[in-house]
């Protein structure tokens, strides 16, 4: 995804904006009440889980609404969060993060979340692209990482789509099924960012 349009007058800020939050089938937004319900319930599905979490283990609808309104806050500098919302019916599909943004290091660590209903339709991949951009052209990081269960093989795909390469494993960082697996490091770095956005 291309670079947002360059601050040299008031209508290139607005234009700025206006689409630094923008991909091509997603925008991102901040949290609102209606979309609790299906937070919730894409949280508390295993299959989901089962991608994304240490242990599959359901929990109450009080303790990850209090996690999302604290999530959503945007207060703290070292944290963005935002809903993912698609473009075509302005329909919720997930939600997307950076977090741990550190200033000497201008790093930070990306988390994403879509509703199983909306996987297979790109609209992950273009979260990440967008929240990418967002991270190095608005939050100024030099950095981005993270990591997914070796098994996860959409995810590592859409990963690579947006950019991220692997750079290492923590092996047998999972249990699942009866067995321990391994997490997938992946990260995409400023100036990879910059020479594909060219």
């Amino acid at each position: 995804m291309a670079r947002v349009s360059a601050l040299d007058d008031a209508d290139g800020a607005r234009a700025y904006g206006a689409s630094i939050l923008r991909g091509e089938k997603v925008y991102l937004r901040e949290l609102r009440d209606d979309d609790l319900p299906l937070l919730v319930k894409w949280w508390n599905d295993p299959q989901a889980a089962a991608l994304q979490t240490l242990v599959v283990r359901p929990q109450p609808e009080s303790t990850i609404v209090e996690k999302f309104r604290a999530w959503s806050a945007n207060q703290e500098s070292t944290r963005a969060w935002f809903t993912i919302v698609a473009q075509e019916d302005d329909g919720l599909v997930g939600s997307i993060s950076l977090f741990c943004a550190q200033a000497p290091t201008r790093a930070a660590t990306l988390a994403i979340s879509i509703g199983p209903e909306h996987w297979s339709r790109g609209l992950g991949t273009d979260a990440l692209r967008v929240m990418v951009r967002y991270g190095f052209q608005e939050l100024g990081l030099n950095r981005i990482g993270l990591g997914v269960w070796a098994f996860n093989d959409r995810a590592i795909a859409a990963y690579r789509k947006a950019g991220f390469v692997e750079e290492g494993r923590r092996r047998q960082m999972t249990f699942h099924a009866g067995r321990f697996h391994d997490e997938v490091l992946m990260r995409i770095l400023r100036t990879e960012w910059d020479e594909a956005s060219a």
